[in-house]
């Protein structure tokens, strides 16, 4: 996990040299060694690990300088937007996961159980819906958005009723929305919906009924895999309709 701010002056992210990696880590593996043989290959695996860590590939991957500023404008000059930026370049150097989490602004992130409106509307929706647009067009130029799928959600969503008094939205665990583009999902489409009517989710006729289905060109799961929900059957992880 990288963590800081990569739209500071001079990012770096810390640990990607053999010199910072001497100390603490190479240290606590020898005296780790020291307690026995090392019966599962593991030594090869960790100098490879080691060597990916501190290679020049993977420092430049991480070099934000590299990038022309009109393009690190177009993801925005924050945290966020600098963030997804990265993930872009890891996507490009050929990283096969990547995760880019909220950061901690100090302001309980996108929990909004007061003033939701205001707070998407100022604060949580302008970096993240800028950042978000620039990722798809970036990797839709350079010709990676076809092979790379692009998930955007959260933990959970927020109650379809709004707190008197407050103007919030409180925790709604049984529906949320979620974003899938790149990586062969057809564009366009609606997963699942909520109903007003109950409050809780159902699917419209016509569209796909898991969200997985969806999901799995991109992620380049085996046709056949079979998934468990807590509240479903197993099912094929491919089974789609209605696209």
């Amino acid at each position: 996990m990288a963590t800081g701010d990569p739209n500071a002056p001079g990012f770096q992210v810390g640990g990607l040299t053999g010199t910072a990696l001497e100390p603490g880590r190479r240290n606590l593996l020898a005296a780790l060694d020291a307690h026995g043989p090392d019966d599962g290959g593991f030594a090869g695996l960790r100098q490879r690990a080691v060597e990916m860590l501190t290679s020049p590939a993977t420092e430049a991957a991480f070099d934000l300088a590299r990038e022309p500023a009109r393009v690190r404008d177009r993801y925005g000059r924050n945290i966020h937007g600098q963030s997804v930026l990265l993930a872009r370049r890891l996507v490009e150097a050929g990283v096969r996961l990547v995760q880019v989490n909220w950061h901690n602004d100090g302001q309980n992130f996108w929990d909004t159980h007061g003033n939701n409106f205001r707070q998407l509307k100022d604060r949580l929706m302008p970096p993240a819906d800028q950042a978000f647009s620039a990722l798809l067009e970036d990797l839709d130029q350079r010709g990676l958005l076809g092979d790379t799928l692009v998930l955007w959600a959260g933990e959970f969503g927020r109650t379809p009723k709004i707190s008197a008094g407050n103007a919030g939205r409180e925790h709604w665990p049984g529906c949320y929305s979620a974003v899938l583009a790149g990586g062969g999902v057809r564009g366009g489409g609606r997963v699942w919906v909520e109903r007003p009517d109950r409050g809780a989710a159902g699917h419209e006729p016509g569209v796909a009924d898991r969200p997985n289905g969806d999901s799995v060109p991109g992620a380049g799961c085996r046709p056949g895999l079979v998934g468990n929900g807590p509240a479903r059957p197993p099912a094929p992880a491919d089974r789609r309709r209605g696209h």
